[in-house]
């Protein structure tokens, strides 16, 4: 759970808890950089 937190601050996805719920991406899959995850991953650590 720890990485949905960590992309949900980064506002790489959004999060919806109950019966209607899900993840979903907040951008297009195509504008998301690896080094955005990375960085969302690696939240307070050096890469």
């Amino acid at each position: 759970m720890k990485i949905l937190q960590n992309l949900n601050a980064a506002n790489i996805i959004e999060t919806k808890e109950g019966k209607q719920g899900g993840i979903r991406l907040m951008k297009q899959p195509s504008e998301i950089t690896v080094l955005e995850i990375l960085e969302a991953m690696e939240k307070g650590k050096p890469l």
